[in-house]
């Protein structure tokens, strides 16, 4: 049984995408999400250096929310990715770490925390793994 969207309805998804560093990822990225109609996309490995937290609106209508990166490794990042219809109802975003961030949104009848998170491996260090659980916590 399908169920349809009603017009009303917004789409909210998740990708690893590995990296945005290379020029025009971030436009492919958001030519994607606006093919597949995705209102909010939590994306993880983004590596893209923007400083700890940035907020900056795209060329085809999407902002970013972005969490920092590992200075030292320039691995991990986290971030959203906002269609413009939408972002009138964005009503914080905190980042975290390069690991983590939270973004608010309004709803009809409450408001939404939605927190993205890039887990460390299995392989990781001990210490890291402790780190990452306690900040989530």
């Amino acid at each position: 049984m399908k169920t349809r969207l009603r017009k009303k309805d917004m789409s909210v998804a998740t990708w690893n995408v590995r990296s945005l560093c290379a020029p025009g990822s971030l436009r492919v990225l958001t030519n994607e999400l606006q093919k597949y109609g995705i209102g909010i996309a939590a994306v993880q490995e983004t590596f893209y250096d923007q400083g700890m937290a940035s907020t900056f609106k795209t060329s085809n209508g999407f902002y970013v929310y972005s969490s920092c990166i590992q200075e030292r490794n320039k691995e991990f990042g986290t971030a959203f990715i906002v269609d413009g219809k939408y972002n009138q109802l964005v009503i914080d975003f905190k980042p975290i770490n390069g690991r983590m961030c939270i973004l608010r949104i309004k709803g009809r009848f409450f408001n939404y925390s939605l927190i993205n998170v890039h887990a460390p491996i299995n392989g990781s260090e001990e210490h890291v793994k402790e780190t990452f659980y306690d900040g989530l916590e």
